[in-house]
């Protein structure tokens, strides 16, 4: 039988769906059919760049945000802008949207773009067959499930004074008001909060997470990496590479580099160390260290750090160590239960502890379904999901499926760095030449 030209589904629309997208349409064969599936009404945004605050801003400067990694110099032509500039995140999200539409507009396969939630997967030993919530069925020959951040339930019940999900449309504007604002994390998503609730005159925000601590500044200007140091070959304890890495800084420092250079300069190595250190120093690192790690690694942009500052000095934006043991609503206002003792009072509580969780507690229903029929098992840590190198996704006999492929923070567990545009466009490309290699298909695709 003639070969014909695959069907590949693209399952989520945030960064890592549409790099995947771009690289599928630079490279595919003529009439090969891409169909980009997202559940919103919004592709190349997610989470990360479907705001619409102008404050929020990239973590990452614009010289090292290009989609393609073979071309580093693309987002900075796009966007006019100076290599070091932290972008706003939307004008980011719109860069993704240009670049989507561009490479369609000239690739000889077709793009569709289809709005549907996936949440179920079958393989039907030749074909896939994508179940959409709204009982419609979707046939293709080769998907890539690009699902973000898994979404986690809530600690506690739906009321309009509590926002469990600061990202849901609307959610932060309901949230921006005067008043006090209860946020419960300190990380990423919680300066963000504070920025757009504090834009409200009179509006104040009191932060409350484990250990207080707020993530640390870029330092200006665009910085050179520092080179590595020699984590040896091997396996590599936890203890090791924390004596490495202290005595690394410390001399780097005496060389005229900044820590945060170090810590930069590290990064292209973390994937490989990570498979390196022995599983119960993994869960060590994720119960002792994580939180120590993550300040340092995922920082503001300067402008950000220094609004967040002067919202401190002007006592709008207060921040506090300790757990949260509960929250009561009582009338008019809100409560949370401090596990030292102390109640902190405001008129809305903000959800913002942090992305993911484990794929047991996960709410997305493709995900508990793909375990329940054995299309994919968790990763060790139960982070994730475990997939071949290239991201073939491992049923529950451990074969790599033909079929299924993923890629982002569903591969956090086995890879570790997995989340930001450096890394995640280069799984993009890698994963979208595998798609593209298995070739033409034989059979007819069902309708």
């Amino acid at each position: 039988m003639r070969g014909r030209c695959p069907v590949i589904a693209v399952v989520g629309a945030g960064f890592s769906g549409t790099a995947t997208a771009i690289h599928l349409l630079r490279d595919a064969a003529p009439g090969t059919r891409v169909l980009l599936i997202e559940r919103g009404d919004r592709t190349a945004r997610g989470i990360a760049y479907g705001t619409g605050d102008a404050r929020h801003r990239l973590n990452v400067a614009a010289a090292r945000m290009s989609v393609l990694p073979g071309e580093p110099d693309d987002l900075v032509a796009w966007a006019g802008c100076a290599p070091e500039t932290f972008l706003p995140r939307a004008r980011y999200g719109d860069y993704l949207c240009a670049r989507l539409t561009g490479t369609a507009a000239g690739s000889a396969a077709r793009l569709e773009r289809l709005q549907g939630e996936v949440v179920a997967v079958r393989d039907r030993g030749g074909a896939l067959e994508l179940r959409l919530r709204s009982g419609g069925t979707l046939a293709c020959d080769r998907a890539v499930l690009a699902l973000g951040w898994l979404p986690v339930a809530a600690p506690w019940p739906g009321d309009e004074r509590v926002v469990t999900d600061p990202w849901a449309p609307g959610a932060l504007g309901r949230a921006a008001q005067p008043g006090t604002t209860l946020v419960v994390g300190t990380g990423p998503t919680a300066i963000d909060v504070a920025l757009t609730v504090t834009a409200e005159p009179g509006a104040r925000v009191v932060a409350v997470s484990r250990h207080g601590r707020l993530p640390f500044a870029h330092l200006s200007g665009l910085r050179t990496p520092a080179p590595p140091p020699d984590f040896g070959t091997g396996v590599l304890r936890l203890r090791t590479a924390e004596r490495i890495v202290r005595a690394h800084l410390a001399q780097i420092e005496l060389d005229g580099y900044d820590w945060r250079d170090g810590i930069d300069g590290m990064r292209p190595l973390l994937p490989g160390l990570w498979a390196r250190v022995p599983e119960p120093d993994r869960r060590r690192f994720l119960a002792g260290r994580l939180r120590a790690w993550e300040i340092r690694r995922h920082r503001l942009a300067p402008e950000v750090a220094g609004e967040v500052a002067a919202l401190r000095a002007d006592g709008r934006l207060e921040v506090h160590a300790a757990t949260v043991e509960g929250l009561r609503a009582d009338g008019r206002r809100v409560e949370l239960q401090l596990g030292d003792g102390r109640v902190l009072r405001g008129d809305r509580v903000v959800l913002c502890a942090g992305a993911g969780g484990t794929v047991a507690g996960t709410t997305d229903r493709l995900v508990a379904d793909l375990l329940e029929c054995g299309l994919a098992v968790p990763d060790p840590l139960g982070l994730g999901l475990r997939t071949a190198a290239g991201g073939a996704l491992l049923d529950r006999r451990g074969l790599a499926s033909p079929r299924l492929w993923t890629l982002g923070p569903l591969r956090r567990g086995e890879l570790w760095e997995s989340t930001a545009v450096p890394e995640l466009r280069v799984q993009a490309a890698g994963v979208a030449g595998e798609v593209l290699a298995a070739g033409a298909v034989t059979q007819p695709l069902a309708a």
